[in-house]
């Protein structure tokens, strides 16, 4: 990180005003282009880069419009398809990227300074900065069959990331937007999702479900729904997050909140019909390990967390969920989705059931990284950068994809940056008393256990989480040392 300590050429207000005039080019450039070729789709990423663009000149109003565009993205993306036709490089996917790396360029350029202190004072910034520079490595490893396929996994990989740092540099008591953003994104495509449960889809979604879905959003011969996103696991990890922050806020007023069983209760029947079981079973484990955080004591937690494991296993070895979707009998789609989600939930290892391919995911993974190629295959491996520009390996899960395009370095790095944002978190909420700490804390833990960081809205929110929750630990080292600089 030394090599950041440098002088920027230029100001900072005139670095700015270098970009909105480039931006402002480029603007006219692609309105015109798009209104002499009727290319609606420019037209709607001229649209996109002049929102994006604003916004992105301060890092408050950038990071709240890129975290609000993300989950509507592949909505806006099919809604285009009742104007042109489907294609599977879109540039709509990549338009807020560019604004991402703007922002970063940013801060090398004109707060390295403050980053460099922030790296020597905090492990957890440490891990993050390392893994950061591991997959700028893995980008180049030949092994993933091409360049094109490093360059395709920043996407995944990289641009996610970087919300750490935004996290890191947010404003002091301004992340309570970031929180209200989630809740209510999270009511808002919960109630979509519903909707197309019961009404089904519109002709733009149809359109991109046979040009562009995949096998697993159909369970028998019904449709999942996915709501605004590219697809139900997102959709469901979303609801997860949001669901857990919706629980967080229900203790913020004293007794009880109950204003916010409404979006809970709205966001959790969403998921169920979503009939995704590891989300469902993720945000169960996840409520429950909110209330065992309430003792504030860590061995407290441990026990109840365990007594509701127990409780879990001696259900789902008693109860047998026959299985439905097979039979020859058609049913209607919501008993269809809900015998999928409580056949996969209390009958884990029955017939029909994905766990065990799961878990055969996490063996190869590491039976490949111990004993064929311990240093990753690159950066792109494991991800759509695979199927979309020829790679060479594909496999599903975010830490088995992890271990199999950066190593075992890659994976010790992830379980540390979870290991320290658990810690953190745990120690703010016994200081503070906040619950937001303990649904910090239980997003973290199902982070680990069914979370994906590649995801286009999912990876962002849970990196600007973790570097927010660093910002919090350096600011209570700096009240320390302030206060023991005082005599107090």
């Amino acid at each position: 990180m030394q090599f950041l300590k440098s002088y920027p050429i230029i100001g900072a207000k005139s670095f700015k005003k270098v970009i909105v005039v480039l931006l402002i080019g480029l603007l006219i450039y692609l309105f015109s282009r798009g209104i002499i070729e009727n290319d609606v789709r420019l037209l709607f990423i001229t649209t996109l880069i002049f929102i994006l663009g604003a916004s992105c000149l301060r890092l408050y109003t950038g990071v709240i419009s890129i975290l609000l565009y993300l989950p509507f993205m592949a909505f806006i993306r099919r809604y285009i398809y009742q104007f042109n036709p489907y294609i599977g490089l879109d540039p709509i996917l990549i338009v807020y990227d560019a604004f991402v790396l703007f922002m970063l360029s940013y801060f090398l350029i004109f707060e390295n300074t403050k980053l460099y202190s922030y790296f020597k004072k905090s492990k957890l910034v440490r891990c993050v900065t390392l893994l950061l520079f591991l997959f700028i490595f893995q980008i180049f490893n030949p092994i993933q069959g091409n360049i094109f396929v490093g360059l395709g996994g920043i996407k995944f990989h990289i641009i996610p990331l970087l919300f750490f740092y935004f996290g890191l540099f947010f404003q002091n008591g301004r992340e309570e937007t970031i929180w209200r953003i989630i809740l209510i994104v999270g009511t808002l495509v919960a109630i979509y999702g519903i909707y197309q449960v019961y009404f089904g889809f519109t002709g733009f979604e149809e359109y991109w479900i046979q040009h562009g879905g995949y096998v697993a959003l159909k369970i028998g011969e019904h449709m999942r729904p996915f709501s605004t996103f590219s697809n139900n696991q997102e959709y469901s990890l979303y609801l997860l997050i949001s669901g857990i922050f919706a629980i967080g806020y229900m203790f913020i007023k004293k007794p009880f909140n109950l204003f916010m069983l409404a979006p809970f209760g709205t966001m959790f029947f969403a998921l169920l019909v979503i009939a995704a079981r590891g989300s469902v079973f993720a945000i169960l484990f996840g409520i429950a390990l909110f209330f065992a955080l309430g003792t504030k004591n860590f061995q407290k937690t441990v026990v109840l967390s365990l007594i509701c494991i127990v409780i879990y296993v001696v259900i789902a070895w008693a109860t047998s969920v026959p299985c439905i979707i097979e039979g020859p009998v058609p049913v209607g789609k919501i008993k269809t989705l809900l015998a999928h989600l409580f056949a996969g939930i209390f009958d884990p290892f029955g017939k029909g059931s994905t766990l065990l391919a799961h878990l055969i995911q996490y063996v190869y993974a590491l039976q490949f990284a111990f004993f064929s190629n311990p240093f990753g295959t690159g950066l792109g491996a494991a991800t759509l950068a695979t199927m979309k520009f020829g790679g060479t390996v594909d496999i599903e899960g975010y830490i088995p994809a992890l271990i199999m395009s950066s190593g075992l370095l890659s994976i010790t790095l992830f379980i540390l940056i979870i290991y320290y944002t658990i810690k953190i978190a745990f120690y703010l909420y016994r200081k503070k008393g906040d619950p937001v700490y303990r649904a910090i804390v239980s997003i973290m833990v199902i982070t680990f256990i069914a979370g994906d960081l590649t995801l286009y809205s999912v990876g962002p929110i849970i990196w600007f989480i973790i570097g927010w929750v660093a910002k919090e630990s350096l600011s209570q080292q700096e009240d320390k040392n302030k206060k023991m600089m005082n005599g107090e």
